[in-house]
């Protein structure tokens, strides 16, 4: 692609809890995106940073969902609106 990322960020039930998904996938596109997981981090983080702090790479984040209470929130604007 030749493009950049400021961050790969991992959301929801997979993408927070399930380290060896992150571990995979960074994998399958580290070099292409220039990205480096931290492997201890990575282990033992269900929130915040996972990546490599050399400041020299795009983040790797791990950010805490709730789509349920999305869904919720966007189905009751809806209805309201009716």
């Amino acid at each position: 692609c030749g493009g950049f990322i400021d961050a790969l960020v991992f959301t929801a039930g997979i993408g927070e809890n399930s380290a060896i998904i992150r571990a995979r996938t960074v994998e399958l596109v580290a070099k292409m995106l220039n990205l480096e997981l931290d492997s201890e981090k990575n282990e033992c983080t269900k929130e915040g940073i996972v990546s490599t702090d050399n400041g020299k790479r795009p983040l790797i984040l791990v950010v805490p969902t709730d789509e349920e209470a999305m869904i919720c929130s966007e189905c009751m604007r809806l209805v309201g609106d009716m």
